[in-house]
């Protein structure tokens, strides 16, 4: 499981079920998978085996999510739907001087 938390909200990956969910409050369980509509999106790539990574960023109030091999998942919280996919893969994020930076092992 992966987390990453933006105020009041917790988004995870739900490996069982392949969605990216959230808890916009503490009685309330989300599939935004499902949601927005992206069940068939998620089926269409291969899934990462394990090492799941998420990250906010702040700028553009978007969580990216790497649950997809060679590709990354983009959810925008402020127009509640999943915006994007980016071939951009990332192994970890540092946010430096409000910029968030994508690392990848593989950049040495």
């Amino acid at each position: 499981m992966v987390t990453e938390h933006s105020g009041e909200i917790l988004y995870w990956f739900d490996d069982h079920n392949q969605s990216i969910m959230c808890t916009p409050d503490a009685s309330q369980i989300i599939d935004l998978t499902k949601n927005t509509g992206n069940s068939n999106n998620m089926h269409k790539y291969e899934k990462k085996n394990g090492s799941f990574k998420m990250f906010l960023d702040n700028k553009y109030d978007e969580v990216v999510s790497s649950v997809l091999n060679n590709k990354s998942i983009v959810y925008n919280q402020n127009n509640k739907t999943f915006t994007s996919f980016v071939d951009i893969p990332f192994d970890e994020s540092i946010c430096f001087n409000n910029v968030q930076y994508l690392l990848n092992i593989d950049d040495g």
